[in-house]
């Protein structure tokens, strides 16, 4: 399964970015393989991103999840609509994110506005 990791850099031992959409990179790791890619969000500099594009471009990546800080109601709308699990509560390093998603301890979104509903992986 291909997941979305925020990050403020390119590397799984960078910190986790708090919100999806205003971070700079992605980080695309296959956890089938074990293998990670460092994607630039074009979309973070631009005034307000726009959440279908992100879904979109999550979608062209061939990710199913992601793993964030937080993320606004609109990315959420617009990632649910993808068909794209995202999950809340990330944060240290993208790796030890990545390792409390295996352990199911992030919190699936069930609705956006802070509605969550509590499903493990």
């Amino acid at each position: 399964m291909k997941i979305c990791i925020t990050s403020y850099g390119r590397h799984m031992e960078d910190i986790v970015d708090p919100c999806f959409g205003d971070n700079s990179i992605f980080l695309i790791v296959d956890t089938e393989t074990g293998t990670m890619e460092a994607v630039d969000n074009a979309s973070c500099s631009a005034t307000q991103g726009d959440g279908f594009e992100l879904a979109q471009r999550m979608l062209e990546l061939g990710v199913k999840a992601v793993i964030t800080g937080n993320v606004s109601p609109e990315d959420f709308r617009a990632l649910k609509a993808a068909g794209i699990l995202v999950y809340t509560g990330a944060s240290g390093r993208a790796r030890d994110a990545l390792v409390r998603f295996e352990m199911g301890d992030l919190t699936r979104l069930g609705s956006p506005g802070g509605g969550v509903s509590r499903e493990l992986t």
